[in-house]
């Protein structure tokens, strides 16, 4: 089955990938299908872990903003680590493939302090004031610094406090 979404799905590498309005991961690679027209891809997520999502539980994709949504009643597949398949006769390459567990990956819950709304994963974004307050700190830290060398430097160089 062709997914509305899966032209779309053709571009969408090193994409976020949102579920419920939480950033799960980022599209690894892209699968084609029958037809070559893209028809899953590997969602890596923050632990390592790798899941499949079916173009079909894509709910949408949004090139400029490089994101993608999972719908409602999308699932991520969990995948098995890749599997190398020599050639009996050495007249092929040796292929790589994927497999399912067919179990359903959940993304991992986030430690929060009580009250404290859900972040997507990787945002290491610090509020306001801290930003402000470690300027003002550096600022002051090099302006008593400046002060103290030259209270130095006059004193060795009169012998005298300058004051």
């Amino acid at each position: 089955m062709v997914s509305r979404v899966a032209p779309e799905l053709a571009v969408c590498d090193g994409f976020r990938v949102f579920a419920e309005g939480v950033e799960v991961g980022r599209v690894e690679e892209i699968w084609l299908g029958e037809w070559a027209e893209p028809s899953a891809v590997v969602v890596r997520l923050a632990d390592g872990r790798r899941g499949l999502l079916l173009a079909s539980d894509v709910a949408g994709v949004w090139a400029t903003e490089r994101f993608v949504t999972v719908a409602d009643t999308g699932r991520l597949l969990q995948l098995e680590p890749p599997h190398l398949e020599p050639d009996a006769d050495g007249s092929r390459l040796p292929a790589a493939s994927w497999r399912t567990s067919g179990d359903v990956l959940a993304p991992l819950e986030q430690p929060r302090r009580a009250g404290e709304q859900p972040r997507p994963v990787g945002e290491t974004e610090r509020p306001l004031w801290r930003a402000v307050g470690g300027v003002y700190l550096t600022v002051a830290t090099i302006v008593t610094l400046l002060i103290g060398i030259d209270i130095l430097l006059s004193y060795l160089v009169t012998g005298s406090p300058p004051y």
